[in-house]
C-alpha cells in the first residue's frame, strides 16, 4: 500500500523540473497526499521498530493518517478521501 503511493509521488522526489513539483506540492490537492504518505510510512517504520502507539491523535491531515493507523479506513481509502479533501479546498 505504502510502495504504490511512493510511486505516485516519486516524480516529485526527482523532479525534471523542480519549479513544477514545487508548485504542486503548495497545492492542497498536492501537498496533503504526500503528507499523509509521509505520516503513515514514518509511523510503520517506527512501528517495525517495536514503537507501538497506545493512543493516536493527529490535526487536519494527521488525523487520517491516525485514523487509518488505528484501524480505522485503509490506507487507499484515506488517500481517496484526502485527495478528494484537497480538490474540495
Amino acid at each position: 500500500r505504502v510502495r504504490g503511493a511512493a510511486r505516485r509521488l516519486r516524480p516529485l522526489s526527482a523532479p525534471d523540473d523542480p519549479t513544477a513539483a514545487t508548485a504542486h506540492l503548495s497545492l492542497t490537492s498536492g501537498g496533503q497526499p504526500a503528507a499523509i504518505t509521509i505520516q503513515y510510512a514514518l509511523s510503520r517504520l517506527w512501528m517495525s521498530w517495536g514503537l507501538k502507539p497506545s493512543v493516536m491523535i493527529g490535526h487536519t491531515i494527521g488525523s487520517f493518517t491516525a485514523a487509518c493507523l488505528g484501524g480505522v479506513f485503509a490506507l487507499e481509502d484515506a488517500l481517496r478521501l484526502v485527495v478528494r479533501r484537497g480538490q474540495l479546498l
